[in-house]
């Protein structure tokens, strides 16, 4: 089904079911459902982590081992990423890859991220989205997320330190469509 079909589809159906105003909604809907669905920052939550409250801001913070990346992606966006990295043999343990949940920043997710590096005895790469943290302004869309999941996974399978064949995939509400 073509875009102007899809439209006309709309309008159709909510012309029957609830008049000009129910059509004018739904079409408003329609072009605004991104910015209905990713939020960056909302309220007091600060879009970079080092606005963060103090023990959200960095891996450093917990003492845990990290690098600091910025991942390009197929459409040249960069997004932000703590990879937290066992010193000792690091390519013999699996790795996470952590897409966080919508609202907020990488650092807000360090408590959870901190207890998987340490409980499951794993790496995890902690990716921020674009738009999202200290990743490049860029539009958030599903294709988007697609894209810097995509990146991350690419980023982990040639990292020189990590095994490319034990990796997983951790996500959290929005970080479900990382997955």
């Amino acid at each position: 089904m073509s875009f102007l079909e899809g439209i006309t589809s709309i309008l159709q159906t909510s012309l029957k079911a609830g008049g000009v105003i129910g059509s004018i909604t739904l079409i408003a809907l329609y072009f605004k459902q991104n910015s209905l669905l990713y939020y960056p920052a909302i309220g007091n939550i600060p879009r970079r982590p080092q606005q963060n409250p103090s023990g959200y801001r960095s891996p450093s913070e917990y003492n845990l081992p990290f690098e600091d990346h910025m991942i390009k992606t197929a459409d040249n966006v960069n997004i932000h990423a703590w990879l937290l990295i066992h010193d000792e043999t690091p390519q013999l343990k699996p790795t996470i890859i952590f897409f966080h949940g919508n609202a907020g920043n990488i650092g807000f997710r360090l408590p959870n991220a901190r207890s998987m590096f340490h409980s499951l005895n794993v790496n995890v790469l902690m990716v921020e989205y674009r738009g999202y943290g200290n990743s490049d302004d860029a539009e958030i869309n599903e294709a988007g997320l697609k894209t810097d999941s995509e990146a991350a996974l690419h980023f982990i399978m040639n990292h020189k330190l990590l095994a490319s064949s034990t990796i997983f995939i951790f996500g959290r509400s929005l970080g479900g469509a990382g997955e």
